[in-house]
């Protein structure tokens, strides 16, 4: 996969993990392939054949298929919840463990060039700190709460987005610091001093300087689309922390702490959403 593919961003808000578990329910064998076979037989039976046989015997599937479903939807909702979330933490960690290639080391080449080197250092820091940030949230979650539990997948996995998309504005960080890279300043600057110092300037050297000015506009918007992306992983971090200490109230405060960490959540899936969009504009 190409370091430079964006990074997938998946809602774990209640109402999307929701969808996702009774999706999965009703394409249980069980409770899905039974209940439809049963109606089948049920209608066989009395448009063609009136068995009563057939008829008990597709009731009966029938019921054993509802029954299925009843356990699954009431007793195993939330097993099927965090076997998603699970599923989609695995293909969240594969997207990270790509981006982490060559990452750091890409961002820091740009340090040495000329209005680039406070960009790349802050990236780099970034990338530091993002790194340190996710993991001490690992560490205070498990802590608080069984891996097992709809709360920990739930929390974990929006987490797990926010540093992701962190990890795909950095990539869109070091390739835009590529683009601006190209941009010479310096000869630039010296083409602007020749051309503007000419006692008859020519129509082509009037189109030079044009062109010129239409680069070093480009470079100005490259440049502050980076400074944009790098104010959103500021957030992110900000976020994240705010979140860490929401989950270390949790379970001293019940009644406040639970609602604080899912306002949390929230505003750590809208962070997702926000970086989403903007990607999606600045394309």
């Amino acid at each position: 996969m190409d370091q430079k593919k964006k990074l997938t961003t998946v809602d774990f808000s209640r109402e999307s993990v929701n969808r996702a578990v009774m999706n999965d329910i009703l394409q249980n064998p069980v409770s899905t392939y039974i209940t439809f076979g049963a109606g089948i037989l049920l209608l066989a039976n009395i448009l063609l054949f009136g068995m009563p046989l057939l008829f008990i015997l597709a009731l009966g599937a029938l019921a054993l298929g509802a029954l299925s479903f009843f356990i699954n939807f009431i007793f195993r909702k939330e097993q099927f919840a965090s076997k998603y979330i699970a599923k989609v933490s695995k293909q969240l960690e594969q997207q990270q463990r790509i981006v982490l290639t060559n990452l750091k080391r890409n961002l820091a080449q740009y340090k040495t060039i000329e209005g680039l080197a406070n960009y790349s250092e802050q990236a780099v820091q970034q990338f530091e700190k993002i790194q340190h940030k996710f993991t001490s949230f690992k560490k205070l979650l498990s802590d608080k709460y069984n891996v097992k539990e709809l709360t920990y997948a739930r929390f974990f996995g929006t987490a797990e987005q926010v540093y992701l998309s962190t990890l795909d504005n950095l990539t869109d960080i070091m390739n835009t610091l590529e683009s601006v890279s190209t941009i010479d300043v310096t000869y630039i600057k010296e083409r602007f001093t020749i051309l503007e110092g000419l006692a008859e300037p020519e129509d082509a050297d009037k189109r030079e300087i044009e062109t010129l000015k239409k680069r070093q506009v480009l470079r100005k918007q490259q440049l502050a689309r980076i400074n944009e992306l790098l104010t959103l992983n500021e957030e992110a971090m900000t976020q994240i922390d705010a979140s860490m200490a929401a989950i270390s109230e949790a379970k001293t405060k019940l009644g406040r702490a639970s609602m604080n960490m899912e306002t949390a959540r929230e505003e750590l899936q809208e962070l997702v959403r926000r970086t989403k969009k903007y990607s999606m504009e600045a394309q």
